[in-house]
């Protein structure tokens, strides 16, 4: 997302006499300039749309953690428990405890495949953009079985 254009530019320098800063303004960002010294200037309205436009294109990036953070709500306190029980005595609570951590992971894969199908966060290749030397060796990776 990019920011909107500036209304002002804001020079910034300093006397040498003195040594008190000085500010010009400028509508637009003269040419030739040195832009360490220039800052933009916005609005308030042009920082509250910008705001509202960063917020939008989250949405999406939270609709897809919501239903994971369920998830984790859900199981949290049940895996707190079964890490007590494990610790005081592992051999009698283990299966039990890897049972709940199998249907923790579970139902977080279960969403993770909907927005990731190879499980590992990756998006898929598809094999018609791969190079020869790149194709080639997923071929020999499938051949071996990884």
């Amino acid at each position: 997302m990019n920011l909107p254009t500036p209304s002002a530019w804001r020079y910034e320098h300093s006397r040498r006499v003195s040594g008190k800063f000085m500010y010009q303004y400028a509508e637009r960002l003269p040419n030739g300039c040195d832009p360490l010294f220039y800052v933009p200037m916005f609005t308030m309205g042009q920082l509250n749309q910008y705001g509202q436009a960063c917020f939008e294109e989250g949405r999406e990036a939270r609709a897809m953690v919501e239903p994971m953070d369920e998830v984790a709500h859900r199981f949290a306190h049940s895996l707190a428990l079964e890490l007590e029980c494990v610790l005081a005595d592992r051999n009698a609570n283990w299966d039990r405890a890897m049972q709940l951590i199998g249907k923790y992971r579970s139902a977080m894969n279960a969403i993770h495949e909907q927005h990731s199908p190879t499980r590992m966060g990756e998006p898929l290749l598809h094999n018609a953009s791969l190079t020869g030397p790149q194709r080639a060796a997923l071929r020999s990776d499938d051949e071996q079985g990884n």
